[in-house]
């Protein structure tokens, strides 16, 4: 019966060595997954940070556009009353009042087209700021040819 003890015992011992191998191994393989959703959290928080400021830039640049365009509106309200006075005395005048009416409608032509246009690139370029906002930067590392250390 001793001997059977001991073949219990041995076995026992057997099982354990074996328990505390796969144990170890667990182990390591929980701390390889503990390390990996670190990892993971921490570039979770850089991704939230990103939105976060591109957000902000989209904000920043939709205000500049509308600061540009209302800008551009009310510099072009005070230019129209400034050139209006002039043009409304020599119009009031019967001698120069022809060639006031023309002068006048070739310079609002003229004034009208160059605010249109500053308003126009202000739209067209405020719509390419918003595409490179929204759209992310190619990380070279993705096409294939970054370096091969990396």
């Amino acid at each position: 019966m001793v001997w059977l003890e001991g073949l219990l015992l041995a076995v026992a011992a057997v099982l354990l060595l074996t328990a505390a191998g796969r144990l170890r191994h667990v182990d390591g393989r929980i701390r390889t997954a503990a390390v990996a959703l670190r990892r993971s959290g921490a570039v979770w928080g850089e991704l939230r940070a990103i939105v976060r400021l591109r957000q902000q830039v989209d904000d920043l640049q939709r205000v500049a556009e509308y600061t540009v365009d209302a800008g551009t509106a009310t510099v072009q309200k005070i230019h129209q009353g400034i050139a209006g006075i002039p043009f409304g005395v020599l119009e009031s005048i019967p001698a120069t009042r022809g060639a006031a009416r023309v002068v006048r409608q070739t310079h609002d032509l003229i004034a009208g087209a160059v605010y249109g246009s500053i308003r126009g690139v202000n739209r067209v370029v405020g719509r390419a700021a918003r595409e490179a906002i929204r759209t992310p930067p190619t990380d070279r590392r993705d096409d294939g040819a970054g370096d091969e250390a990396d």
